[in-house]
């Protein structure tokens, strides 16, 4: 072997070595932040164990708030790409009004020239008002936002207040407004 395919041979390994150790750091770091979305999750769970019985809200009111949290996750999740997925998958848990509000912005035009998504993800939820035909419940998210590759993401915390109507025994989304 010539000194030049040497030298070769060695800047192959270098560039192999340094790919593998890029895989394994992004790799750890992406399992890191899952272990934290879950441990919070844990540690949320653990919190509402230790609560008295009379402290614990009515069945109503973690229905309502069970609702409010499934459909910020996934009406506050979409893609330039996935042509409104997101609001087709939360029709089901609407009122006919909202329901209406949300066609109207399935007319807009998408631009999928340039790829833009977001993610969100619920930290907490609070029942902030609740009669028998009402609710109110305000959603802390964390969103994850890329625009023009799915690489270049910027993460931010955003607060969305969720509105309730009892339709018989359910619970259905009249309005949402992101704060």
């Amino acid at each position: 072997m010539t000194t030049k395919h040497k030298i070769e041979f060695i800047i192959a390994v270098v560039v192999i070595v340094a790919a593998v150790a890029l895989y394994i750091v992004l790799g750890v770091a992406e399992k890191r932040a899952e272990e934290t979305v879950v441990t919070g999750a844990v540690t949320a769970q653990t919190q509402i164990k230790s609560v008295p019985a009379e402290a614990v809200p009515p069945p109503t009111a973690v229905s309502a708030s069970v609702l409010a949290r499934i459909f910020v996750e996934r009406f506050g999740s979409h893609s330039s790409e996935a042509d409104y997925q997101n609001i087709l998958d939360v029709l089901p848990l609407v009122t006919a009004s909202y329901a209406g509000e949300l066609n109207d912005l399935m007319t807009r035009k998408i631009n999928n020239l340039i790829y833009s998504g977001v993610s969100t993800y619920v930290v907490n939820a609070l029942v902030i008002s609740e009669s028998k035909t009402e609710a109110t419940v305000k959603v802390l998210t964390r969103r994850v936002e890329a625009v023009g590759a799915v690489s270049e993401t910027a993460t931010r915390e955003q607060t969305a207040v969720v509105s309730l109507e009892k339709n018989g025994e359910d619970w259905l989304v009249s309005g949402l407004v992101w704060e």
